[in-house]
């Protein structure tokens, strides 16, 4: 403040929103300055006169709250928790709230003459407040103020509040709800899914499904988050399957993959030449013929080959998946004592 002679000059923060004057024998003066359209920006300059010979068209009227810290509403609009307020002169609606205590709201008649006003606001207990959602166990947030989860009563003041509903996978609720004193005071929320869905139609229908290196195999339909994914599709013996794939919020995706098999070709030589082969997988015959015999095309995998002749011991022995350059393998069939042949079996298994 720099004091000069009929006039005082007030330097404030563009923050600053009223001024109080004083002076011996006068009632105190509280200046609100938006009631007077003033704005403060950063370099601006203004001039409130204040003057005696001129009819005011605003009168300081106090109004005092047991206990303090009311809010303070005149017509509606919020004049915050002081003391005096800047109203002209008339009737007024006048309505002090404080949360525990029963609002209070009635008219006022204000003039020079009466500018006095005061009030005992009443305490209240709280209320039951139920509220719940579908599905349960939602986090209630009051006000910004966490208070528990639904489906589970709490205890609040009558009053207007702010809530907010939220769960993992689905979209926040908000609203602003009244409590009332009594027990009507019931809340329900139908909580929609933040999800898309996706749905997989997969061949074979045992490969191995990882979306972002989550396991999803042996599901056709799963819900997720709405965003972009990797999904990776593999089975031994087929080609492994990337892609990236977007969830859309309620939409469904249909996506179908069809494993390409890994494929090589079997070359078999077998002595003597009627000797039966049998080629099996997970014990169920694939193939059976005699002699030697070139196979194209054949899956990758696990197999066993079988391998008899009359008079001949029986040749069984597993091949396993995973080789990819050229596998060479012999056999001696173990004779019986008439026969003084050996035989031999080789096979290629080419990728």
């Amino acid at each position: 403040m720099n004091h000069q002679q009929g006039r005082d000059f007030l330097f404030l923060q563009h923050k600053e929103r009223e001024i109080k004057i004083l002076l011996t024998g006068y009632v105190p003066l509280q200046v609100i300055l938006k009631d007077y359209g003033i704005k403060l920006e950063i370099g601006q300059t203004w001039k409130l006169r204040l003057t005696g010979d001129k009819k005011l068209d605003l009168i300081p009227v106090s109004i005092i709250t047991q206990p303090e810290g009311a809010t303070i509403y005149i017509d509606g609009n919020n004049k915050g928790t002081v003391r005096t307020v800047q109203v002209a002169a008339g009737r007024h609606e006048l309505r002090l709230e404080k949360q525990g205590h029963k609002t209070i709201t009635e008219n006022i008649d204000v003039s020079v003459q009466n500018i006095y006003f005061s009030y005992t606001l009443s305490q209240i207990d709280n209320a039951i407040v139920k509220i719940n959602s579908i599905p349960d166990g939602a986090s209630i947030i009051i006000n910004g103020a966490e208070k528990g989860v639904t489906n589970r009563p709490v205890l609040l003041f009558p009053g207007k509040y702010r809530l907010k509903i939220a769960k993992s996978g689905y979209l926040e609720e908000q609203k602003e709800i009244e409590v009332t004193e009594g027990d009507a005071n019931s809340f329900t929320f139908n909580l929609e899914e933040n999800s898309g869905t996706l749905q997989l139609s997969i061949a074979p229908s045992d490969a191995k499904v990882l979306i972002n290196r989550d396991d999803y195999s042996n599901r056709s339909t799963i819900k997720l988050a709405p965003e972009k994914y990797k999904i990776e599709i593999s089975k031994a013996g087929y080609k492994d399957w990337t892609e990236v794939i977007e969830i859309e919020l309620g939409k469904t995706l249909t996506k179908s993959y069809s494993l390409e098999a890994r494929k090589g070709n079997l070359q078999f030589l077998v002595q003597p030449m009627g000797a039966r082969v049998k080629l099996l997988q997970s014990g169920n015959t694939i193939q059976t013929w005699d002699g030697p015999k070139i196979l194209k095309g054949l899956q990758a995998g696990d197999y066993t080959l079988e391998a008899e002749f009359t008079g001949y011991s029986k040749v069984s022995k597993k091949l396993t998946r995973a080789i990819i350059k050229q596998q060479t393998l012999s056999y001696n069939l173990r004779i019986s004592l008439e026969q003084l042949n050996q035989a031999i079996c080789h096979l290629f298994f080419l990728l």
